[in-house]
């Protein structure tokens, strides 16, 4: 499995768990999960003054299943159990009725892959939506200052990624 991290709705922890979870859960002969959660928030201000402040939540998994040369995949943005286990079948259903894929390759084997430092400030992606503001107003002031009208967007974004196979 490959993870990138960052703190999101499910934690590293329960993000890998859930994905080794589906792959189990799976009666493919091969299943590929892509889980992706995360929150991006956004500060949008024109003529000096905050005109929009937001957040939005993200979640979705997808499962590939793989029967021979066939494959499907189903996506869901639900977490709940019930949930899962269909988009589970779907992908699995869909699979068995796929035309066969000329062009198909086997699933990879587990991988080693070179260490990276993160590109992750937890102080900005812990910035409230009064601290955005706040940084906001300030560009706003020396905008006035400056006599002109200053416009744009503040935003920050944070995702974790996790894949994983039925090869490992």
């Amino acid at each position: 499995m490959t993870l990138a991290t960052a703190p999101t709705l499910l934690s590293e922890d329960q993000a890998l768990s859930l994905v080794e979870k589906v792959i189990k859960q799976s009666e493919a002969e091969g299943v590929f999960v892509s889980l992706g959660t995360g929150e991006d928030t956004l500060t949008r201000f024109s003529e000096n003054q905050i005109s929009q402040n937001i957040s939005q939540n993200q979640f979705k998994i997808t499962i590939t299943s793989y029967f021979g040369k066939r494959c499907a995949s189903a996506s869901t943005t639900e977490l709940e159990p019930e949930a899962l286990e269909a988009v589970i079948r779907r992908s699995e259903e869909l699979a068995r009725i796929a035309p066969e894929d000329p062009e198909w390759l086997p699933l990879l084997e587990p991988q080693e892959y070179e260490q990276r430092t993160p590109a992750f400030d937890a102080r900005t992606v812990a910035l409230s939506p009064i601290e955005r503001g706040e940084m906001v107003q300030r560009v706003c002031a020396l905008s006035r200052q400056a006599g002109v009208e200053g416009s744009g967007t503040l935003s920050t974004d944070v995702f974790l990624q996790v894949v994983g196979n039925s090869r490992g």
